[in-house]
Protein backbone atom coordinates (compact mmCIF):
# COMPACT_ATOMS: atom_id res chain seq x y z
CA UNK A 1 0.00 0.00 0.00
CA UNK A 2 1.27 3.41 -0.99
CA UNK A 3 0.08 6.31 0.29
CA UNK A 4 1.68 10.22 0.79
CA UNK A 5 1.79 13.12 3.27
CA UNK A 6 2.41 16.29 1.80
CA UNK A 7 6.36 15.86 -0.13
CA UNK A 8 6.49 12.77 1.84
CA UNK A 9 5.79 9.20 -0.17
CA UNK A 10 5.92 5.55 1.76
CA UNK A 11 5.32 2.30 1.16
CA UNK A 12 3.48 -0.46 3.67
CA UNK A 13 3.49 -3.76 3.33
CA UNK A 14 0.60 -4.61 4.76
CA UNK A 15 -0.05 -9.04 5.20
CA UNK A 16 -3.74 -10.25 3.33
CA UNK A 17 -4.67 -14.06 4.44
CA UNK A 18 -5.12 -16.26 1.52
CA UNK A 19 -7.39 -18.88 3.18
CA UNK A 20 -7.35 -22.34 0.61
CA UNK A 21 -10.41 -24.45 0.86
CA UNK A 22 -10.37 -26.85 3.91
CA UNK A 23 -11.79 -29.48 6.06
CA UNK A 24 -12.58 -28.96 9.73
CA UNK A 25 -13.02 -32.11 12.31
CA UNK A 26 -13.65 -31.36 16.07
CA UNK A 27 -13.61 -33.88 18.86
CA UNK A 28 -14.28 -33.58 22.89
CA UNK A 29 -12.24 -35.89 25.17
CA UNK A 30 -16.22 -36.96 25.86
CA UNK A 31 -19.49 -36.39 25.43
CA UNK A 32 -20.63 -35.78 29.13
CA UNK A 33 -19.19 -33.51 31.41
CA UNK A 34 -20.13 -32.96 35.39
CA UNK A 35 -20.46 -28.97 36.17
CA UNK A 36 -16.73 -28.28 37.56
CA UNK A 37 -14.94 -30.29 35.31
CA UNK A 38 -12.36 -29.25 31.91
CA UNK A 39 -13.70 -29.84 28.92
CA UNK A 40 -10.93 -30.48 26.24
CA UNK A 41 -10.60 -30.40 22.14
CA UNK A 42 -9.22 -30.81 19.76
CA UNK A 43 -9.96 -29.62 16.00
CA UNK A 44 -7.68 -30.65 12.87
CA UNK A 45 -7.39 -29.27 9.23
CA UNK A 46 -6.75 -30.73 6.16
CA UNK A 47 -7.28 -29.25 2.53
CA UNK A 48 -10.34 -29.95 0.82
CA UNK A 49 -8.32 -31.13 -2.46
CA UNK A 50 -5.90 -33.65 -1.28
CA UNK A 51 -6.79 -33.84 2.54
CA UNK A 52 -3.40 -32.70 3.34
CA UNK A 53 -2.86 -31.48 6.92
CA UNK A 54 -2.84 -27.63 6.91
CA UNK A 55 0.06 -26.66 9.53
CA UNK A 56 0.34 -23.26 11.24
CA UNK A 57 -3.24 -21.88 9.72
CA UNK A 58 -4.61 -19.54 12.25
CA UNK A 59 -7.97 -20.28 13.41
CA UNK A 60 -9.97 -19.22 16.81
CA UNK A 61 -12.31 -21.48 19.11
CA UNK A 62 -15.77 -20.42 20.10
CA UNK A 63 -17.76 -22.16 22.96
CA UNK A 64 -21.41 -21.50 23.85
CA UNK A 65 -23.67 -22.39 26.72
CA UNK A 66 -27.23 -23.91 26.16
CA UNK A 67 -28.83 -20.39 26.10
CA UNK A 68 -26.49 -19.65 23.16
CA UNK A 69 -23.91 -16.78 24.64
CA UNK A 70 -20.37 -17.22 24.03
CA UNK A 71 -18.43 -18.78 27.08
CA UNK A 72 -14.92 -18.43 24.95
CA UNK A 73 -13.73 -17.05 22.37
CA UNK A 74 -10.08 -17.74 21.51
CA UNK A 75 -7.31 -17.87 18.85
CA UNK A 76 -5.61 -20.65 18.09
CA UNK A 77 -3.12 -21.76 15.11
CA UNK A 78 -3.21 -25.38 13.43
CA UNK A 79 0.27 -27.22 14.89
CA UNK A 80 1.80 -30.56 13.78
CA UNK A 81 -0.26 -32.59 11.44
CA UNK A 82 -2.87 -29.30 11.58
CA UNK A 83 -4.20 -30.13 14.70
CA UNK A 84 -5.31 -27.57 16.91
CA UNK A 85 -6.47 -27.66 20.83
CA UNK A 86 -7.78 -25.87 23.89
CA UNK A 87 -9.71 -26.48 26.70
CA UNK A 88 -12.38 -24.99 28.82
CA UNK A 89 -13.15 -25.04 32.48
CA UNK A 90 -16.65 -25.35 33.34
CA UNK A 91 -18.07 -23.29 36.44
CA UNK A 92 -19.39 -25.22 39.92
CA UNK A 93 -22.57 -23.72 39.09
CA UNK A 94 -22.47 -24.61 34.69
CA UNK A 95 -25.50 -24.09 32.89
CA UNK A 96 -26.99 -27.75 32.53
CA UNK A 97 -27.63 -28.55 28.73
CA UNK A 98 -26.21 -28.71 25.87
CA UNK A 99 -22.83 -26.73 25.19
CA UNK A 100 -21.20 -26.69 21.69
CA UNK A 101 -17.49 -25.68 21.17
CA UNK A 102 -16.60 -24.63 17.12
CA UNK A 103 -13.57 -24.45 15.29
CA UNK A 104 -13.28 -21.94 12.93
CA UNK A 105 -10.66 -21.26 10.11
CA UNK A 106 -11.70 -18.98 7.12
CA UNK A 107 -14.71 -20.55 5.54
CA UNK A 108 -14.30 -24.08 7.11
CA UNK A 109 -15.30 -24.45 10.70
CA UNK A 110 -16.93 -27.85 12.81
CA UNK A 111 -18.96 -27.88 15.74
CA UNK A 112 -19.63 -31.01 18.52
CA UNK A 113 -22.77 -30.28 20.82
CA UNK A 114 -21.59 -32.16 24.53
CA UNK A 115 -23.71 -32.68 27.71
CA UNK A 116 -23.57 -31.01 31.08
CA UNK A 117 -25.22 -32.67 33.86
CA UNK A 118 -24.32 -34.35 37.28
CA UNK A 119 -23.53 -37.91 37.12
CA UNK A 120 -26.32 -39.67 38.45
CA UNK A 121 -26.23 -43.90 38.87
CA UNK A 122 -29.70 -45.96 37.84
CA UNK A 123 -31.50 -46.90 40.49
CA UNK A 124 -32.07 -50.59 38.76
CA UNK A 125 -30.17 -52.52 36.37
CA UNK A 126 -32.10 -55.89 33.88
CA UNK A 127 -29.31 -58.18 32.90
CA UNK A 128 -30.54 -60.21 29.48
CA UNK A 129 -28.96 -63.20 27.60
CA UNK A 130 -30.16 -65.77 24.90
CA UNK A 131 -29.50 -69.46 26.76
CA UNK A 132 -27.36 -70.28 23.18
CA UNK A 133 -24.61 -68.36 21.46
CA UNK A 134 -26.80 -68.98 18.60
CA UNK A 135 -29.61 -71.15 17.31
CA UNK A 136 -30.44 -74.01 14.52
CA UNK A 137 -33.35 -74.26 12.87
CA UNK A 138 -35.98 -76.04 15.11
CA UNK A 139 -33.82 -74.60 18.05
CA UNK A 140 -36.49 -73.53 20.93
CA UNK A 141 -35.34 -69.75 21.38
CA UNK A 142 -35.22 -68.76 25.16
CA UNK A 143 -34.31 -65.46 27.14
CA UNK A 144 -32.97 -65.57 30.75
CA UNK A 145 -32.63 -62.40 32.76
CA UNK A 146 -32.56 -60.50 36.42
CA UNK A 147 -33.85 -57.33 37.52
CA UNK A 148 -32.19 -56.28 40.39
CA UNK A 149 -31.62 -52.96 42.30
CA UNK A 150 -28.41 -50.93 42.24
CA UNK A 151 -27.75 -52.18 45.55
CA UNK A 152 -28.01 -55.53 44.48
CA UNK A 153 -31.33 -56.28 45.60
CA UNK A 154 -33.93 -58.46 43.63
CA UNK A 155 -37.09 -56.50 41.77
CA UNK A 156 -39.26 -59.59 43.20
CA UNK A 157 -43.07 -60.16 41.45
CA UNK A 158 -42.65 -57.42 38.66
CA UNK A 159 -44.34 -57.16 35.55
CA UNK A 160 -41.98 -58.40 32.33
CA UNK A 161 -42.20 -57.11 28.71
CA UNK A 162 -39.90 -58.37 25.65
CA UNK A 163 -39.78 -57.69 22.51
CA UNK A 164 -38.22 -58.75 19.23
CA UNK A 165 -36.91 -56.88 16.23
CA UNK A 166 -34.71 -57.67 13.36
CA UNK A 167 -31.27 -56.35 13.31
CA UNK A 168 -29.25 -57.81 10.75
CA UNK A 169 -30.89 -59.77 7.60
CA UNK A 170 -33.19 -60.13 5.77
CA UNK A 171 -35.58 -62.76 7.42
CA UNK A 172 -38.86 -61.79 8.77
CA UNK A 173 -39.46 -62.91 12.46
CA UNK A 174 -42.94 -65.00 12.80
CA UNK A 175 -46.25 -62.64 13.28
CA UNK A 176 -46.33 -63.96 16.79
CA UNK A 177 -42.92 -63.48 17.41
CA UNK A 178 -43.32 -59.39 17.23
CA UNK A 179 -45.65 -59.70 19.24
CA UNK A 180 -45.12 -58.37 22.97
CA UNK A 181 -43.73 -61.35 25.41
CA UNK A 182 -44.65 -60.58 28.91
CA UNK A 183 -43.80 -62.26 32.50
CA UNK A 184 -43.03 -61.67 35.64
CA UNK A 185 -40.12 -61.91 37.84
CA UNK A 186 -39.99 -64.37 40.65
CA UNK A 187 -38.43 -64.06 44.32
CA UNK A 188 -34.79 -63.27 43.14
CA UNK A 189 -35.33 -61.15 40.24
CA UNK A 190 -34.97 -63.55 37.89
CA UNK A 191 -36.89 -64.46 34.81
CA UNK A 192 -37.52 -67.07 31.61
CA UNK A 193 -39.05 -66.48 28.33
CA UNK A 194 -39.30 -68.88 25.46
CA UNK A 195 -40.28 -67.17 22.40
CA UNK A 196 -40.54 -70.22 20.13
CA UNK A 197 -38.95 -72.43 17.91
CA UNK A 198 -36.94 -71.69 14.68
CA UNK A 199 -39.12 -72.07 11.77
CA UNK A 200 -37.44 -73.45 8.47
CA UNK A 201 -36.60 -70.73 6.33
CA UNK A 202 -34.99 -68.66 9.34
CA UNK A 203 -32.03 -69.05 7.43
CA UNK A 204 -31.21 -67.73 3.39
CA UNK A 205 -28.94 -69.48 1.88
CA UNK A 206 -25.59 -68.23 3.57
CA UNK A 207 -27.34 -65.48 5.45
CA UNK A 208 -27.35 -64.82 9.05
CA UNK A 209 -30.39 -63.39 10.68
CA UNK A 210 -29.63 -61.54 13.74
CA UNK A 211 -32.26 -60.06 16.23
CA UNK A 212 -32.48 -57.84 19.20
CA UNK A 213 -34.40 -58.13 21.61
CA UNK A 214 -35.29 -55.72 24.29
CA UNK A 215 -36.98 -56.37 27.71
CA UNK A 216 -38.74 -53.99 30.11
CA UNK A 217 -39.32 -54.12 33.95
CA UNK A 218 -41.24 -51.84 36.00
CA UNK A 219 -40.40 -51.67 39.76
CA UNK A 220 -42.63 -50.68 42.32
CA UNK A 221 -42.13 -47.11 42.16
CA UNK A 222 -42.77 -47.02 38.35
CA UNK A 223 -39.24 -46.68 37.47
CA UNK A 224 -38.80 -48.74 34.34
CA UNK A 225 -35.45 -50.75 34.02
CA UNK A 226 -34.47 -52.14 30.40
CA UNK A 227 -32.28 -54.40 29.18
CA UNK A 228 -30.88 -55.52 25.55
CA UNK A 229 -29.65 -59.36 24.31
CA UNK A 230 -28.63 -60.38 21.07
CA UNK A 231 -30.40 -63.28 19.40
CA UNK A 232 -28.76 -65.38 16.44
CA UNK A 233 -29.68 -67.67 14.14
CA UNK A 234 -27.61 -69.61 11.50
CA UNK A 235 -27.69 -73.23 9.80
CA UNK A 236 -24.07 -72.91 10.32
CA UNK A 237 -21.57 -73.30 13.66
CA UNK A 238 -19.15 -70.86 11.38
CA UNK A 239 -19.61 -67.96 9.15
CA UNK A 240 -17.00 -66.71 6.41
CA UNK A 241 -16.26 -63.68 5.07
CA UNK A 242 -13.97 -62.85 1.84
CA UNK A 243 -12.87 -59.66 0.98
CA UNK A 244 -9.99 -59.50 -2.30
CA UNK A 245 -7.82 -56.93 -2.95
CA UNK A 246 -10.28 -55.65 -5.36
CA UNK A 247 -12.94 -54.73 -2.29
CA UNK A 248 -15.53 -57.75 -3.11
CA UNK A 249 -14.35 -59.02 -6.60
CA UNK A 250 -12.17 -61.46 -8.40
CA UNK A 251 -11.00 -61.54 -12.07
CA UNK A 252 -11.31 -63.96 -13.99
CA UNK A 253 -8.32 -65.89 -15.56
CA UNK A 254 -6.37 -64.38 -13.25
CA UNK A 255 -4.48 -65.28 -9.88
CA UNK A 256 -6.72 -63.09 -7.33
CA UNK A 257 -4.83 -62.70 -3.66
CA UNK A 258 -7.88 -63.30 -1.62
CA UNK A 259 -8.76 -63.22 2.86
CA UNK A 260 -11.07 -65.33 4.11
CA UNK A 261 -12.32 -64.29 8.14
CA UNK A 262 -13.48 -67.21 9.78
CA UNK A 263 -15.75 -66.97 12.91
CA UNK A 264 -18.76 -68.23 14.84
CA UNK A 265 -22.11 -67.17 13.64
CA UNK A 266 -21.96 -64.77 17.02
CA UNK A 267 -18.70 -63.17 15.60
CA UNK A 268 -15.75 -64.60 17.35
CA UNK A 269 -12.87 -65.71 15.34
CA UNK A 270 -11.93 -69.14 14.87
CA UNK A 271 -8.10 -69.43 14.79
CA UNK A 272 -5.28 -71.58 13.56
CA UNK A 273 -8.21 -73.88 11.85
CA UNK A 274 -7.38 -75.51 8.38
CA UNK A 275 -9.51 -74.39 5.40
CA UNK A 276 -10.38 -76.31 2.05
CA UNK A 277 -11.85 -74.28 -0.25
CA UNK A 278 -14.04 -75.31 -3.91
CA UNK A 279 -15.83 -74.26 -6.13
CA UNK A 280 -19.10 -75.61 -6.08
CA UNK A 281 -20.06 -74.61 -9.60
CA UNK A 282 -16.98 -76.78 -11.30
CA UNK A 283 -16.39 -80.00 -9.70
CA UNK A 284 -13.16 -80.56 -11.40
CA UNK A 285 -11.65 -77.96 -10.05
CA UNK A 286 -8.48 -78.04 -7.38
CA UNK A 287 -9.06 -78.26 -3.98
CA UNK A 288 -7.19 -75.00 -1.93
CA UNK A 289 -6.10 -75.03 1.37
CA UNK A 290 -4.83 -72.54 3.99
CA UNK A 291 -4.72 -71.95 7.77
CA UNK A 292 -6.41 -69.23 9.73
CA UNK A 293 -4.08 -67.20 12.48
CA UNK A 294 -4.90 -66.20 15.80
CA UNK A 295 -7.56 -63.87 14.57
CA UNK A 296 -9.30 -66.31 12.27
CA UNK A 297 -7.81 -64.87 8.62
CA UNK A 298 -6.97 -66.85 6.13
CA UNK A 299 -4.61 -65.53 2.76
CA UNK A 300 -5.31 -67.65 -0.31
CA UNK A 301 -4.45 -67.14 -4.46
CA UNK A 302 -8.08 -68.16 -6.26
CA UNK A 303 -9.04 -67.89 -9.84
CA UNK A 304 -13.27 -67.80 -10.04
CA UNK A 305 -13.07 -69.18 -13.66
CA UNK A 306 -16.41 -68.20 -15.72
CA UNK A 307 -19.02 -66.28 -14.19
CA UNK A 308 -21.97 -68.31 -13.15
CA UNK A 309 -25.38 -66.71 -12.16
CA UNK A 310 -26.62 -67.49 -8.86
CA UNK A 311 -30.89 -66.94 -7.93
CA UNK A 312 -31.11 -65.21 -4.22
CA UNK A 313 -34.74 -66.61 -2.77
CA UNK A 314 -36.76 -63.77 -1.55
CA UNK A 315 -37.48 -62.93 2.18
CA UNK A 316 -40.33 -65.14 3.56
CA UNK A 317 -43.91 -63.12 3.76
CA UNK A 318 -45.54 -62.97 7.05
CA UNK A 319 -49.35 -62.53 7.17
CA UNK A 320 -50.32 -58.92 9.09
Amino acid sequence: TTFSSGDEEQVVDVAVPLYTPALAHVVTDRPLYEPGQDVRFRSVLLQRTDQAPLEGRPGRWVVTDPHGEEMLVETDRAGTFGVADSSFPLDARATLGAWTVRYESGQASDEVTFQVRPFELPRTQVELAATERWFHIHDRVVLEGRATYTSGAPIQNRPVVLRLGVQEGRWVPPADWAEPHVTTTDRTGRFRIEVGRVPNDAVLQEELATLVAVVRVTEEAGEVAQGSAKVVLSQDDIRVDAVTELGDGLVKGFNNRAYLRVTTPDGRPVGEADLEVTNPWDPMSKVRTARTDVDGVAALQLDPGDPVSVVVPPAPVRAQ
